[in-house]
């Protein structure tokens, strides 16, 4: 055995003993694992030592002889290097401060491998006490085998946790990417689809520009209008893209739907992180290349925090690796952000020329002449969507039980009023379906269909009308809330929205819904529950389209009539409503939020997104004394109403950091541009570099460590200290440049120099 050797080991055993001792300081529910584990590498380390004396005896007799034995030594110091090696790796702690305060310190150990490498360790410290003893060549041998066997027990483990962790990884690196998952989307639509509608779209024309080689039209632009059927058919372009990429290996599509009922699928850096994790899924190779890129960062609505400039870069390096790869994406119009998305789109097509893309929408796309040069343009006919709905019907009609007993007649006129009536309209033949398949005899479906309404809007009319007057305040409610939040709703949460009113101070069992389906029963053929996830949409975004309309004003259903602008205002207000209720005005208090969340079913949706729905209209002195109000609760007594709104936020106590922590460093935080932009005007003499957070940070840094760029051009122009830094030890200026906020970094020294001059 070589010395060297053995001092390199208790070298080792030093550095893993030293980190085991940090893990026991931090980390509480694996302490006595942490006891045995470090008392067994100590009598090693013992061990080693002592042999490590009789080992330079050993080598000078020059008679020894003992090749055998000589390997067996040389065997188990590379089988105990190996298992400490093991052990160090996996107590591996960030080395600077800003990636601890990334990653926090977790016992990386199971229970069971705990005890295997305890185990391995114990069987390699009693060979060496046993060779130190001059043991007998049976007996050494015996536990040399025995080790051996442990050793490759240990190794199978090693490689069935690399496993796991890289799958563990895949899948973290594709839930980070893609906040909105397409393919439950996709899964949902096709329960609706009829089967064989929809073939008319891989026409002739279809073939000849997707078959094209050159890049001269890339993209193929659907537009129809609301309620035509587009999502539906969209949904059979994706099923038949993926039956034909499958049948070529190096073919792939991946695919988004844009929803106005989730703000996070209309993000475009969600929507481009979408189709990267689906490239990701198709060449797991891609993630090592993304893992990179990940950031930490903290956003009122689920996104990955990449910029579109470096999803662009990674979609580039991913084209490459297909032969041919098509990329989908529905209803574009469901979405503020075309012009970005399609520029992005168009860039990609230039860099790939192996790259097809189709979207849909409801107008034709918003560009420059050049950029519509390379766009081949589709208008869904209305015979052909006619057609499609005359297949619906006759489904329908063969395979509901409510229509089986029906004459052919009946049967006929049915189908003939629904096709000739339907003028496109896939949405108002559902309707009129569903509003049959209720009636009980033929003779009613003939009087019903006598009576049908020819349009959807006055069959959405007629909808409205047949609410009764006691309900029809809680429908506008619902109606109100589910046209414009910010995520899908469930049952619990809709059912304390439609009752909250904006001077309620709390809100009790006398106020509340006796029954939360209810609303599911008032707003029948206006909304869609899904009872699995207990969500609550609207049953079509061609109400939303119709409630908003300038035709609903002059309509007899004009009570429902809904402005956007002042939608979000009002959903605002009552956000701030709810946060200020009575209960909460008691501040900062440990396990705040498990206490209330089942009393206040609301509290995750207002606490998360009231300052989104701030960015959708322009704040008026009303709104703003109502959000500088809510936040001077802070000088109550525990932090107030404001204090237990940021524990409700962040989801954990951590009541002396929140003590500590003003407004404007929980806005900047979270990107809350609007109201970073209230705190500076409304308080000229407000700590713009107050300190804050867990690592005293200054706003500007936090928002420079997130990379919330616009928040933080508002404090670099209102003289935020860009060389100020936090317990990292980074400035502001330092961070900047680190998180590539290079358009940041520029604006720093020109406003510096502003202030020099007394600008």
């Amino acid at each position: 055995m070589d010395p060297i050797s053995i001092t390199g080991l208790v070298i080792t055993i030093a550095d893993v003993v030293s980190n085991l001792y940090d893990y026991s300081s931090a980390v509480k529910d694996s302490k006595d694992d942490i006891r045995k584990l470090t008392q067994e590498v100590f009598a090693l380390k013992g061990a080693l030592e002592h042999i490590s004396t009789t080992t330079r005896e050993y080598l000078s007799d020059k008679d020894h002889g003992d090749s055998d034995r000589d390997q067996q030594n040389d065997g188990m110091l590379k089988l105990a290097r190996e298992t400490l090696t093991n052990i160090q790796k996996r107590l591996v702690q960030p080395k600077s401060k800003i990636e601890k305060a990334k990653q926090a310190l977790r016992w990386p150990f199971t229970k069971i491998e705990v005890e295997n490498y305890i185990a391995a360790v114990e069987r390699c410290k009693t060979w060496f006490i046993m060779v130190s003893m001059n043991e007998t060549a049976e007996r050494t041998s015996e536990i040399y085998n025995g080790v051996q066997q442990l050793a490759a027990l240990i190794h199978e483990d090693i490689i069935a946790r690399k496993t796991n962790v890289m799958k563990e990884e895949t899948y973290e690196v594709i839930k980070w990417l893609a906040p909105v998952r397409s393919d439950e989307a996709h899964a949902e639509i096709l329960q609706h689809r009829v089967p064989g509608t929809g073939r008319w779209f891989f026409d002739e024309t279809f073939g000849e520009w997707f078959i094209e080689p050159t890049a001269e039209k890339p993209i193929l632009w659907v537009t129809g209008k609301s309620g035509s059927g587009k999502t539906t058919l969209f949904s059979s372009i994706v099923q038949e893209f993926q039956v034909q990429c499958d049948e070529f290996e190096d073919d792939h599509c991946a695919f988004h739907y844009c929803s106005m009922d989730n703000a996070a699928s209309q993000k475009p850096v969600n929507i481009f992180g979408s189709i990267l994790a689906q490239a990701a899924e198709a060449k797991p190779e891609l993630v090592d290349i993304i893992k990179p890129f990940q950031k930490p960062g903290a956003s009122l609505i689920a996104q990955n925090m990449m910029t579109i400039q470096e999803l662009t870069g990674l979609l580039e390096k991913a084209l490459g690796l297909f032969k041919r790869f098509s990329v989908l994406i529905d209803a574009l119009n469901e979405t503020p952000h075309q012009r970005v998305i399609l520029t992005t789109l168009l860039k990609l097509c230039t860099a790939y020329p192996g790259l097809k893309v189709i979207v849909t929408c409801t107008s034709d796309p918003v560009a420059d002449k050049e950029s519509r040069s390379r766009i081949s343009l589709r208008q869904m006919r209305m015979a052909d969507v006619n057609a499609d709905i005359q297949a619906y019907v006759r489904y329908r009609l063969d395979t509901e039980t409510n229509y089986q007993a029906l004459s052919d007649t009946i049967r006929h006129e049915v189908e003939n009023i629904m096709s000739l009536g339907a003028n496109g309209m896939f949405r108002w033949a559902q309707l009129c379906m569903d509003h049959l398949a209720i009636l009980r005899t033929g003779r009613d479906i003939r009087k019903a269909l006598r009576e049908m309404p020819t349009t959807l809007n006055e069959t959405y009319v007629r909808l409205l009308q047949g609410i009764p007057l006691s309900d029809r305040a809680f429908a506008r409610e619902a109606l109100m809330w589910l046209c414009f939040s910010l995520r899908p709703l469930n049952l619990l949460e809709l059912g304390e929205a439609v009752v909250l009113q904006e001077d309620d101070q709390d809100l009790d069992a006398d106020c509340r819904l006796g029954n939360d389906e209810a609303i599911l029963q008032i707003c029948q053929g206006l909304v869609d529950y899904k009872r699995e996830r207990k969500e609550v949409t609207l049953a079509h975004d061609s109400i939303r389209s119709f409630l908003t309309s300038g035709w609903i004003k002059t309509s007899e259903a004009a009570y429902f009539a809904l402005n956007p602008i002042e939608s979000h205002r009002t959903i605002l207000r009552k956000c701030i409503t709810y946060l200020s209720f009575k209960p909460f005005a008691a501040g900062r208090a440990p396990n705040l939020k498990s206490v209330w969340i089942f009393a206040y079913p609301l509290l995750p949706y207002v606490t998360q997104l009231w300052p989104i729905h701030s960015e959708n209209f322009t704040l008026n002195t009303q709104d703003e004394d109502l959000i500088l109000s809510f936040f001077d609760t802070k000088r109550h007594r525990n932090g107030g109403c404001f204090d237990s709104w940021v524990q409700f936020l962040l989801g954990q106590p951590e009541s002396g950091k929140v003590e500590q922590t003003e407004p404007l460093y929980y806005a900047a935080s979270y990107d809350m541009v609007p109201i970073v932009k209230l705190l500076l005007k409304r308080d000229p003499n407000i700590k713009i570099d107050a300190p804050g957070g867990r690592y005293g940070s200054t706003p500007l840094f936090i928002a420079c460590y997130r990379g919330n760029i616009d928040s933080a051009k508002l404090l670099v122009e209102a003289g935020a200290n860009c060389d100020a830094g936090d317990e990292s030890g980074w400035s502001c200026r330092e961070m900047a440049m680190e998180q590539g906020l290079h358009e940041l970094v520029e604006l720093m020294p020109k406003v510096n120099h502003k202030r020099q001059d007394g600008l």
